[in-house]
């Protein structure tokens, strides 16, 4: 009989402790006090594994750089990075749902359908953090956290796990070509027709062994290299084509002396995109056929300045109204 009011009255003060616990969590006129969950420097952190039902993502910083080293071996999106890491390590709890770990698979956090997201330093071989990462509150402006082994679920605010559960292409960097276009001194496209073009001190001008009419459009020119610096991948294709075609356009890139050219290859039109090829590297991308179109078609018709319009011939003057005899 001892032993069964024992257990009622720890019951109870587990269940008291826990009332106090989250009213600790607001102020006194009901709302939520913001406390800091994670306490790192996203600055200090090399490597991030994010574990889940869809798969396992594993990014690190390999010489200041990060890269997605598993499921695949790819430089990772930097600025993607740079947000993940900026939230994962502001990330505040606004309260407490729950301390009951049999309702862990309510909010998601439970070992089934929960995310585990590990975050590490340099020096350690142990996790600096552990998070488990549920599912988003009803209204979608918080998603339920919890630190660690702990029981306690959190609610943080934002949409947590959309930031975090992404297919292993989102992680990759989609920089098809990395160059500063001020740095770019001539420009060669071969496809329907072959042209060059070349940086003067009076703007861009026909390579004299490629030689057009007149001058190429300054503006063309200018468009083309911007868009190319920005263009981004839509697809990644792993796979290598087994027999390449014959290439639709290739552009050149020549930078200054010393510096080696650098070569785009558009291989196929596939529906409203194009499969082009960067470099020596294997990878091929999928992108927006826009940027590229006009120069495939022609590219000394896409280059050339475009053609003056002819003087319209001036109206004939009214001739005078004539004058009734009287």
């Amino acid at each position: 009989m001892r032993l069964r009011w024992l257990v009622v009255l720890l019951l109870v003060l587990a269940s008291l402790a826990g009332l106090f616990f989250a009213e600790r969590m607001h102020d006194p006129s009901g709302a939520p006090v913001r406390m800091a969950l994670v306490h790192v420097d996203p600055g200090a952190v090399t490597r991030i594994v994010i574990e889940g039902p869809k798969g396992r993502t594993v990014l690190e910083k390999v010489q200041d750089l990060w890269r997605l080293t598993e499921p695949v071996d790819y430089p990772a999106e930097p600025e993607l990075v740079r947000t993940t890491l900026t939230l994962l390590t502001g990330l505040t709890s606004e309260g407490v749902i729950s301390t009951n770990p049999d309702k862990a698979a309510l909010f998601d956090v439970d070992d089934a359908h929960a995310l585990k997201v590990a975050l590490y330093e340099a020096a350690g071989a142990d996790p600096k953090v552990r998070l488990v990462v549920g599912k988003l509150a009803p209204g979608f402006t918080h998603t339920y956290v919890k630190m660690g082994g702990g029981p306690a679920v959190h609610q943080v605010p934002g949409a947590l796990r959309f930031q975090l559960e992404r297919e292993a292409t989102a992680w990759r960097d989609k920089t098809v070509l990395a160059f500063d276009p001020a740095a770019i001194e001539g420009l060669t496209l071969a496809g329907a027709s072959t042209v060059t073009v070349r940086r003067g001190e009076d703007g861009w001008a026909w390579d004299p062994a490629a030689a057009g009419e007149g001058t190429p459009s300054t503006e063309a020119v200018e468009r083309l290299i911007k868009d190319l610096s920005v263009l981004r991948a839509q697809e990644f294709e792993d796979a290598p084509p087994e027999a390449p075609a014959t290439p639709l356009l290739t552009v050149t890139l020549a930078r200054g002396e010393g510096e080696s050219p650098i070569d785009l290859v558009v291989e196929a039109e596939e529906g409203t995109r194009y499969r082009v090829v960067a470099e020596a590297d294997p990878q091929r991308f999928l992108v927006p056929k826009g940027p590229l179109e006009a120069y495939v078609k022609n590219p000394a018709t896409a280059l050339a300045p475009p053609a003056e319009t002819p003087e319209a011939a001036p109206e004939p003057a009214p001739e005078p109204a004539s004058t009734p005899a009287g």
